[in-house]
């Protein structure tokens, strides 16, 4: 059963049970006899570490992949949440040369030139999640006072391929 990394780093799986999360590759370090995997799901700042035996690590694994990490919810030495990792599932591949965001700063001007890949970011992330947060509260609310949600049809002044000759408002 996957969870979110946000459950994760609450420490809402206890030390020690199985847990998979699904997300994307903030950075990885290989080294001789374990690699560490930084996954990230935009449910949290943070993103949950996740140690695993170099040989049991794809390949063609890099920042900006999108994976499934499965194994046992563990501490770390610095008292962190970590995930030993029994499996790493590459969901799939990104290409290092093309894929623009790193693990570091990037400016608002920066991601406005790559809005696909906005929500990947810290920043957009947290935006995203506080205006889903705002708008289910606005839902329930209105929900709960017996308003109905109506959605109008937007009336716009674009012309596409002659359809706006057809109709005309006034």
């Amino acid at each position: 059963m996957a969870t979110s990394v946000a459950d994760v780093l609450a420490k809402r799986l206890a030390a020690g049970s199985s847990g998979a999360v699904r997300g994307w590759v903030r950075s990885v370090r290989r080294h001789k006899r374990f690699s560490f995997v930084q996954v990230g799901d935009g449910s949290s700042w943070d993103s949950l570490q996740a140690v695993v035996a170099t040989e049991q690590l794809p390949a063609s694994l890099t920042t900006g992949s999108s994976v499934r990490v499965a194994g046992k919810v563990a501490e770390g030495r610095d008292g962190a949440v970590e995930l030993a990792a029994d499996e790493v599932e590459l969901v799939g591949e990104c290409d290092q040369a093309s894929y623009p965001l790193q693990k570091k700063y990037h400016s608002p001007e920066f991601l406005r030139e790559i809005m696909h890949l906005r929500p990947r970011s810290n920043r957009f992330a947290a935006v995203l999640r506080a205006r889903s947060t705002a708008a289910l509260a606005l839902n329930n609310f209105f929900d709960e006072q017996g308003f109905v949600q109506v959605n109008t049809p937007i009336l716009t002044s674009t012309d596409c391929e002659g359809a706006g000759e057809m109709f005309r408002v006034r």
